[in-house]
């Protein structure tokens, strides 16, 4: 068992592309997949960037909850259930859970981003 909480939502994030059968070249694929949704099937250097910019987040040694709800939606996860557990050191045992409906949350941020740079031009 770790004891340190860094980069605990990459060791997640591993755990999860190990028990789904998700290699670098799957993810790779599922990564340009969702951004070719987001852009709606146009290509250019944009979507290659963004494709660029989204396997660099993902692949790092380092991860915020913001990219790892991208993982999530990347891999098509339709909902999670994010469950902590706390002992306190009188050893009572408190547990929270909470329900989150992901599946196309992030594909329409990307689309709101998408559009606003879009516009800015």
């Amino acid at each position: 068992m770790n004891a340190s909480p860094d980069n605990i939502l990459v060791r997640i994030k591993n755990k999860l592309m190990l028990k789904l059968n998700i290699d670098s070249y799957k993810l790779k694929y599922l990564i340009s997949s969702f951004v070719s949704a987001a852009f709606k099937g146009v290509t250019g250097s944009k979507m290659h960037y963004t494709v660029i910019n989204l396997t660099n987040e993902l692949t790092n040694a380092q991860m915020t909850i913001k990219v790892f709800f991208k993982f999530l939606n990347i891999i098509r996860a339709k909902k999670i259930i994010l469950t902590v557990t706390v002992i306190t050191r009188d050893d009572k045992e408190v547990s929270v859970s909470e329900e989150i409906l992901i599946g196309g949350l992030l594909a329409l941020e990307e689309e709101d981003a998408s559009n606003k740079a879009s516009t800015e031009k």
